[in-house]
């Protein structure tokens, strides 16, 4: 009896374990079905690059991060096969339970497309992360040997990118205004003789004082490019729910490098069920399936940008239903489809 027991005992524990593994093959797989052909590219060697660059990061080992960027041939094919790695590392990852280690791997990959676009023999000194876990808003500093500045990343990393972006605009206010009110004390005393001094440089260094009006016109100039830009970043990534980070480093003060790299946030797969559960239905209608495929974030957060407006004028509803998981006047999705399927005679 007590044989038999043992028996039944392992049967049922195997067939335990063997439902919980699937189970987890699903999520992963669910996650990764979108963009099926660039997982089906991934050799034996790239899964164990892939897997030594995540150890890095769950040891969180930056300095070994810092050496293995450092030891990178500087060539755009170089450069190119590591992304390839970090793009394909959701194969093996899920969107949910390895959030932090996916966002490690977006800020390794968005130092790897500064690296790219400065276009010369980067050597970092080290790479410092500063995560703000409340709010998933992780800071990045990358100090260049040789080089007076650094490259800045802010990677968003949340299920509602403006949470961590509205945080950051709080704070950046707060030390506006204190800024202010420390140098709101300045007697009227000082401004004068602060006026007569620059009057009196302005006719002694005429040139001087010229090129110094041009240097803080062409800051200004940058600074608002960088304030429009984090704003246009924000705008993409909360439109079509994408993590995103902003890269920036100011070796010209004049003509700043601002880039920015698309993610898969949480909300990206559950976004494309919809729009594939749309496609069912409407098969013309906006999709940019091989920049999906490809795992081209920003090629799709390009795409959609372009057509937005396209596709809110063709019924907003609909856009709602993909964008937002909301419907505005319908009760269902199949009533919602019927209904744009006959004013736009679509049979």
């Amino acid at each position: 009896m007590s044989k038999r027991w043992w028996i039944f005992c392992s049967i049922g524990l195997l067939i335990f374990i063997s439902f919980g593994m699937n189970q987890t093959g699903v999520i992963a797989n669910r996650q990764a079905e979108h963009i099926e052909p660039l997982c089906e590219s991934v050799d034996q060697e790239m899964q164990s690059e892939i897997e030594e660059i995540l150890n890095i990061f769950r040891a969180e080992d930056y300095g070994a991060l810092t050496d293995r960027l450092n030891e990178l041939e500087k060539t755009t094919e170089s450069i190119g096969d590591e992304r390839q790695l970090l793009e394909s590392a959701i194969c093996f990852l899920d969107v949910y339970g390895d959030r932090d280690l996916l966002a490690d791997v977006n800020i390794y990959h968005s130092l790897l497309t500064f690296v790219m676009q400065a276009d010369k023999n980067i050597q970092f000194e080290e790479i410092i992360f500063t995560p703000d876990q409340f709010y998933e808003l992780i800071q990045v500093e990358g100090i260049i040997q040789g080089e007076r500045e650094s490259v800045h990343i802010e990677h968003y990393s949340a299920f509602q990118v403006l949470e961590p972006y509205l945080s950051r605009e709080a704070r950046e206010s707060r030390e506006r205004l204190e800024e202010k009110e420390k140098n709101s004390g300045i007697s009227l005393k000082k401004m004068l003789s602060g006026l007569a001094s620059s009057a009196h440089d302005m006719l002694q260094n005429p040139l001087e004082r010229f090129m110094m009006t041009v240097d803080s016109f062409y800051i200004g100039k940058a600074d608002l490019d960088k304030e429009i830009f984090d704003k246009e970043s924000f705008v993409n990534a909360s439109y079509f729910n994408l993590n995103y980070s902003v890269i920036t480093y100011d070796g010209n003060r004049w003509d700043p490098i601002n880039l920015v790299e698309y993610y898969p946030s949480t909300n990206t797969s559950d976004t494309l069920d919809r729009i594939e559960e749309v496609l069912e239905e409407l098969p013309d209608y906006w999709f940019p399936r091989e920049k999906v495929e490809q795992g081209d974030w920003n090629g799709y957060a390009d795409y959609y940008r372009e057509h937005r407006m396209d596709m809110i004028e063709y019924d907003f509803e609909l856009y709602e239903y993909m964008f937002g998981n909301t419907l505005v006047d319908s009760r269902t999705f199949e009533e919602m489809i019927e209904r744009v399927k006959r004013e736009h005679q679509v049979e």
